[in-house]
Protein backbone atom coordinates (compact mmCIF):
# COMPACT_ATOMS: atom_id res chain seq x y z
CA UNK A 1 0.00 0.00 0.00
CA UNK A 2 1.53 3.23 -1.24
CA UNK A 3 0.57 5.50 1.80
CA UNK A 4 2.45 8.77 0.81
CA UNK A 5 2.38 8.22 -3.33
CA UNK A 6 5.18 9.18 -4.96
CA UNK A 7 5.20 12.81 -6.00
CA UNK A 8 7.69 15.24 -8.09
CA UNK A 9 9.57 16.98 -5.42
CA UNK A 10 9.03 20.74 -5.13
CA UNK A 11 13.21 21.13 -5.33
CA UNK A 12 12.88 19.76 -8.75
CA UNK A 13 9.81 21.76 -10.31
CA UNK A 14 11.93 25.15 -8.55
CA UNK A 15 15.08 24.02 -10.43
CA UNK A 16 13.47 23.45 -14.09
CA UNK A 17 11.63 26.45 -13.51
CA UNK A 18 14.53 28.60 -12.68
CA UNK A 19 16.32 26.86 -15.46
CA UNK A 20 13.50 28.09 -17.84
CA UNK A 21 13.49 31.41 -16.71
CA UNK A 22 16.91 32.12 -15.96
CA UNK A 23 18.34 34.55 -19.27
CA UNK A 24 20.73 32.13 -21.35
CA UNK A 25 23.63 34.34 -21.10
CA UNK A 26 23.39 34.44 -17.36
CA UNK A 27 26.51 32.94 -15.61
CA UNK A 28 24.77 30.35 -13.55
CA UNK A 29 22.32 29.07 -16.49
CA UNK A 30 23.95 25.93 -17.20
CA UNK A 31 24.94 25.14 -13.67
CA UNK A 32 20.85 25.10 -13.08
CA UNK A 33 20.06 23.56 -16.31
CA UNK A 34 22.80 20.45 -15.21
CA UNK A 35 21.23 20.57 -11.50
CA UNK A 36 17.88 20.22 -12.67
CA UNK A 37 18.62 17.45 -15.59
CA UNK A 38 20.53 15.83 -12.40
CA UNK A 39 16.90 15.40 -10.43
CA UNK A 40 14.58 14.83 -12.96
CA UNK A 41 17.21 11.91 -13.58
CA UNK A 42 16.81 10.99 -9.83
CA UNK A 43 12.89 10.97 -10.28
CA UNK A 44 13.24 8.89 -12.86
CA UNK A 45 14.97 6.31 -11.31
CA UNK A 46 12.28 6.21 -8.03
CA UNK A 47 9.31 5.80 -10.89
CA UNK A 48 11.12 3.46 -12.49
CA UNK A 49 10.25 1.18 -8.76
CA UNK A 50 6.67 1.78 -8.77
CA UNK A 51 5.80 -0.90 -11.42
CA UNK A 52 7.51 -3.58 -9.57
CA UNK A 53 6.77 -2.55 -6.19
CA UNK A 54 3.73 -2.66 -7.09
CA UNK A 55 3.67 -5.94 -7.08
CA UNK A 56 4.12 -6.51 -3.38
CA UNK A 57 0.84 -7.53 -1.06
CA UNK A 58 -0.82 -4.14 0.24
CA UNK A 59 -1.96 -5.85 2.97
CA UNK A 60 1.47 -6.94 3.99
CA UNK A 61 3.64 -3.88 2.73
CA UNK A 62 3.46 0.04 3.96
CA UNK A 63 5.44 1.71 0.89
CA UNK A 64 6.68 5.44 1.73
CA UNK A 65 8.07 7.33 -0.49
CA UNK A 66 11.22 10.56 -0.33
CA UNK A 67 10.28 10.20 3.45
CA UNK A 68 12.01 13.00 5.20
CA UNK A 69 12.45 12.94 8.58
CA UNK A 70 14.32 15.72 12.06
CA UNK A 71 15.71 13.11 14.37
CA UNK A 72 17.09 15.51 16.83
CA UNK A 73 20.36 16.32 14.58
CA UNK A 74 18.36 17.35 11.62
CA UNK A 75 16.88 15.81 8.61
CA UNK A 76 17.24 13.18 6.64
CA UNK A 77 15.81 11.76 3.59
CA UNK A 78 14.75 7.89 2.66
CA UNK A 79 14.13 7.21 -1.07
CA UNK A 80 11.51 4.05 -0.63
CA UNK A 81 10.80 2.61 2.82
CA UNK A 82 8.86 -0.24 3.36
CA UNK A 83 7.58 -1.27 6.64
CA UNK A 84 5.88 -4.80 7.55
CA UNK A 85 4.74 -6.28 10.92
CA UNK A 86 7.94 -8.10 10.72
CA UNK A 87 10.83 -5.69 9.41
CA UNK A 88 11.69 -2.51 7.56
CA UNK A 89 13.72 -1.95 4.30
CA UNK A 90 14.89 0.94 3.14
CA UNK A 91 15.69 1.50 -0.70
CA UNK A 92 17.93 4.02 -1.47
CA UNK A 93 17.55 4.91 -5.53
CA UNK A 94 20.31 5.65 -7.63
CA UNK A 95 19.90 5.52 -11.87
CA UNK A 96 23.32 6.25 -12.75
CA UNK A 97 24.30 5.25 -16.69
CA UNK A 98 28.03 3.51 -16.98
CA UNK A 99 30.00 0.86 -15.26
CA UNK A 100 29.71 1.35 -11.53
CA UNK A 101 32.12 0.16 -9.17
CA UNK A 102 32.50 -0.71 -5.56
CA UNK A 103 35.60 -1.34 -3.97
CA UNK A 104 37.48 -2.09 -0.83
CA UNK A 105 38.13 1.27 -0.03
CA UNK A 106 34.62 1.99 -0.11
CA UNK A 107 34.91 4.06 -2.85
CA UNK A 108 31.89 4.24 -5.35
CA UNK A 109 32.92 4.58 -9.23
CA UNK A 110 31.39 5.16 -11.90
CA UNK A 111 33.29 4.63 -15.21
CA UNK A 112 32.40 6.06 -18.60
CA UNK A 113 34.22 5.63 -21.84
CA UNK A 114 37.33 5.36 -19.72
CA UNK A 115 36.80 8.79 -17.37
CA UNK A 116 36.16 8.16 -14.06
CA UNK A 117 34.32 10.09 -11.34
CA UNK A 118 33.63 9.17 -7.98
CA UNK A 119 30.23 9.23 -6.00
CA UNK A 120 29.50 9.22 -2.14
CA UNK A 121 29.31 5.20 -1.60
CA UNK A 122 25.60 4.42 -1.62
CA UNK A 123 25.78 1.06 0.75
CA UNK A 124 27.48 3.65 3.32
CA UNK A 125 24.26 6.44 2.89
CA UNK A 126 22.20 4.01 3.30
CA UNK A 127 23.21 2.57 6.53
CA UNK A 128 23.67 5.68 8.00
CA UNK A 129 19.90 6.21 7.22
CA UNK A 130 18.95 2.68 8.91
CA UNK A 131 21.09 4.24 11.96
CA UNK A 132 19.07 7.53 12.13
CA UNK A 133 15.41 5.40 11.81
CA UNK A 134 16.63 2.48 14.74
CA UNK A 135 17.38 5.91 16.82
CA UNK A 136 14.09 8.40 15.82
CA UNK A 137 12.02 4.86 16.44
CA UNK A 138 13.56 4.51 19.88
CA UNK A 139 11.88 7.57 21.25
CA UNK A 140 8.65 6.50 20.72
CA UNK A 141 8.36 2.84 22.37
CA UNK A 142 7.49 0.80 19.71
CA UNK A 143 8.70 -2.91 19.80
CA UNK A 144 12.01 -3.06 18.35
CA UNK A 145 12.07 -4.61 14.76
CA UNK A 146 14.52 -4.92 12.18
CA UNK A 147 15.82 -2.59 9.78
CA UNK A 148 17.37 -4.02 6.54
CA UNK A 149 18.48 -1.92 3.81
CA UNK A 150 19.50 -1.99 -0.04
CA UNK A 151 20.84 -0.06 -2.88
CA UNK A 152 18.95 -0.59 -6.04
CA UNK A 153 20.14 0.60 -9.67
CA UNK A 154 17.40 1.03 -11.81
CA UNK A 155 19.77 2.15 -15.19
CA UNK A 156 19.51 -1.03 -17.03
CA UNK A 157 21.98 -0.27 -19.28
CA UNK A 158 24.44 0.27 -15.71
CA UNK A 159 26.73 -2.69 -15.48
CA UNK A 160 27.76 -2.85 -11.41
CA UNK A 161 31.02 -4.75 -10.19
CA UNK A 162 31.75 -5.80 -6.94
CA UNK A 163 35.62 -4.98 -7.78
CA UNK A 164 36.41 -7.21 -4.86
CA UNK A 165 33.66 -9.39 -4.62
CA UNK A 166 32.96 -8.25 -1.09
CA UNK A 167 30.03 -10.32 0.67
CA UNK A 168 28.49 -6.63 1.81
CA UNK A 169 28.06 -5.48 -1.90
CA UNK A 170 26.31 -8.84 -3.22
CA UNK A 171 24.05 -9.01 -0.13
CA UNK A 172 23.12 -4.81 -0.51
CA UNK A 173 23.30 -3.77 -4.22
CA UNK A 174 20.89 -5.08 -6.57
CA UNK A 175 19.17 -4.15 -10.14
CA UNK A 176 15.64 -3.20 -10.65
CA UNK A 177 14.79 -6.31 -12.27
CA UNK A 178 16.03 -8.51 -9.47
CA UNK A 179 14.34 -6.23 -6.47
CA UNK A 180 11.07 -8.07 -6.07
CA UNK A 181 13.64 -11.20 -5.53
CA UNK A 182 15.90 -9.75 -3.06
CA UNK A 183 12.55 -8.13 -1.06
CA UNK A 184 11.40 -11.85 -0.84
CA UNK A 185 14.95 -12.87 0.09
CA UNK A 186 14.84 -10.26 3.06
CA UNK A 187 11.86 -11.33 4.19
CA UNK A 188 12.50 -14.64 4.73
CA UNK A 189 15.08 -13.90 6.95
CA UNK A 190 13.09 -12.31 9.45
CA UNK A 191 10.08 -14.66 11.28
CA UNK A 192 9.45 -13.27 13.77
CA UNK A 193 6.21 -10.55 14.07
CA UNK A 194 7.15 -7.34 15.13
CA UNK A 195 4.36 -5.47 15.49
CA UNK A 196 0.42 -5.87 15.59
CA UNK A 197 -1.71 -4.65 13.06
CA UNK A 198 -2.54 -2.01 15.35
CA UNK A 199 1.02 -1.08 16.29
CA UNK A 200 1.55 -1.43 12.18
CA UNK A 201 -1.27 1.28 11.67
CA UNK A 202 0.15 3.34 14.66
CA UNK A 203 3.59 3.61 13.22
CA UNK A 204 3.03 4.08 9.53
CA UNK A 205 0.73 7.17 11.05
CA UNK A 206 3.19 8.52 12.85
CA UNK A 207 5.60 8.14 9.73
CA UNK A 208 3.43 10.02 8.06
CA UNK A 209 2.91 13.02 10.15
CA UNK A 210 6.88 13.20 10.40
CA UNK A 211 7.32 13.63 6.85
CA UNK A 212 8.67 17.25 6.18
CA UNK A 213 9.08 17.73 2.82
CA UNK A 214 11.83 19.69 1.39
CA UNK A 215 11.29 23.28 0.63
CA UNK A 216 13.86 26.14 -0.62
CA UNK A 217 13.74 29.83 -1.48
CA UNK A 218 15.61 28.72 -4.82
CA UNK A 219 16.92 32.37 -5.65
CA UNK A 220 18.01 32.70 -2.59
CA UNK A 221 20.24 28.95 -2.89
CA UNK A 222 21.75 30.37 -6.22
CA UNK A 223 22.06 34.09 -5.25
CA UNK A 224 19.52 35.56 -7.66
CA UNK A 225 17.34 38.11 -7.85
CA UNK A 226 13.98 37.87 -9.14
CA UNK A 227 14.88 41.00 -11.80
CA UNK A 228 16.97 38.99 -13.31
CA UNK A 229 14.20 36.66 -14.32
CA UNK A 230 12.33 36.34 -17.95
CA UNK A 231 8.82 37.10 -17.64
CA UNK A 232 6.21 36.49 -19.95
CA UNK A 233 4.12 33.48 -20.60
CA UNK A 234 6.52 30.80 -22.33
CA UNK A 235 4.84 28.94 -25.33
CA UNK A 236 4.36 25.70 -24.87
CA UNK A 237 5.63 24.32 -28.32
CA UNK A 238 8.33 26.27 -29.26
CA UNK A 239 9.41 27.74 -26.02
CA UNK A 240 9.32 31.18 -27.33
CA UNK A 241 8.87 34.31 -24.90
CA UNK A 242 6.15 35.61 -24.57
CA UNK A 243 2.88 34.74 -25.58
CA UNK A 244 0.61 37.93 -26.53
CA UNK A 245 -3.08 38.01 -25.10
CA UNK A 246 -5.12 38.37 -28.51
CA UNK A 247 -9.17 38.10 -28.12
CA UNK A 248 -9.12 36.29 -24.97
CA UNK A 249 -6.39 33.71 -25.82
CA UNK A 250 -2.57 33.19 -25.93
CA UNK A 251 -0.94 33.24 -29.12
CA UNK A 252 2.76 32.74 -29.99
CA UNK A 253 4.05 35.18 -32.39
CA UNK A 254 6.88 32.60 -33.24
CA UNK A 255 5.16 29.59 -34.09
CA UNK A 256 1.44 30.68 -33.87
CA UNK A 257 0.45 28.34 -31.41
CA UNK A 258 -3.00 29.57 -29.46
CA UNK A 259 -3.53 27.95 -26.06
CA UNK A 260 -6.01 29.43 -23.46
CA UNK A 261 -4.52 28.87 -20.14
CA UNK A 262 -1.00 29.02 -20.43
CA UNK A 263 -0.92 31.82 -18.14
CA UNK A 264 -1.73 29.13 -15.19
CA UNK A 265 1.89 27.22 -15.83
CA UNK A 266 4.07 30.86 -15.53
CA UNK A 267 2.11 31.37 -12.43
CA UNK A 268 3.40 28.06 -10.89
CA UNK A 269 6.19 29.29 -11.94
CA UNK A 270 6.00 32.39 -10.11
CA UNK A 271 4.40 30.38 -6.68
CA UNK A 272 7.95 28.05 -7.28
CA UNK A 273 10.45 31.09 -7.42
CA UNK A 274 9.01 33.97 -6.06
CA UNK A 275 6.46 33.24 -3.15
CA UNK A 276 2.88 31.79 -2.72
CA UNK A 277 0.80 35.11 -2.87
CA UNK A 278 1.03 37.63 -5.99
CA UNK A 279 -0.72 41.54 -6.58
CA UNK A 280 -2.51 42.31 -9.48
CA UNK A 281 0.56 44.32 -10.54
CA UNK A 282 2.76 41.86 -9.81
CA UNK A 283 0.88 39.58 -12.41
CA UNK A 284 0.62 42.09 -14.52
CA UNK A 285 4.97 42.34 -14.86
CA UNK A 286 4.94 38.54 -14.48
CA UNK A 287 2.28 37.97 -17.31
CA UNK A 288 3.23 40.43 -19.20
CA UNK A 289 -0.27 41.90 -19.41
CA UNK A 290 -1.02 45.23 -19.90
CA UNK A 291 -4.85 45.55 -18.73
CA UNK A 292 -5.42 45.09 -14.59
CA UNK A 293 -8.88 43.64 -15.28
CA UNK A 294 -7.87 41.38 -17.49
CA UNK A 295 -5.31 40.00 -14.94
CA UNK A 296 -7.68 40.55 -12.45
CA UNK A 297 -10.17 37.59 -14.55
CA UNK A 298 -7.94 35.74 -14.68
CA UNK A 299 -6.55 35.61 -11.30
CA UNK A 300 -10.26 35.41 -9.78
CA UNK A 301 -10.55 32.56 -12.31
CA UNK A 302 -7.47 31.05 -11.04
CA UNK A 303 -7.06 31.69 -7.40
CA UNK A 304 -9.31 30.39 -4.87
CA UNK A 305 -8.38 32.78 -1.96
CA UNK A 306 -7.73 36.36 -1.62
CA UNK A 307 -6.42 37.96 1.15
CA UNK A 308 -6.97 42.07 1.42
CA UNK A 309 -9.25 43.82 -0.81
CA UNK A 310 -9.23 46.70 -3.19
CA UNK A 311 -5.39 47.87 -4.32
CA UNK A 312 -3.75 45.57 -1.33
CA UNK A 313 -5.40 42.38 -2.46
CA UNK A 314 -3.25 39.85 -2.79
CA UNK A 315 -4.10 36.41 -4.72
CA UNK A 316 -3.22 33.14 -2.89
CA UNK A 317 -1.13 31.12 -5.69
CA UNK A 318 -1.99 27.38 -4.16
CA UNK A 319 -0.80 24.91 -7.13
CA UNK A 320 1.45 23.65 -4.20
CA UNK A 321 1.41 23.21 -0.89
Amino acid sequence: MNVNPLKVPILLLQTEALSKRLPPQHRLHSIVQQQAKMLRTGHKGEEALEFPLSFLPDNQYHIFHNLRIYDGLGYFQIDKLLLTKKFMLILEVKNIYGTLAYDNMGQFIRIVEEKEEGFSNPVAQVQLQSIRLRRWLKQFHFPPIPIDTLVVHTDPRSIIKNVHNQDIITKKVVHKENLLSKVEEVSNVYKILCLTDIQMHELSTLLSSSHHPYKVDILNKYDITKDVLLTGVICPACAAIPMHRIHGKWQCLKCNCVKKDTHIQALKEYQLLIGDRITNKQAREFLQLDSAYVTKRLLNQTCVKQIGSTSGRRYELGFFS
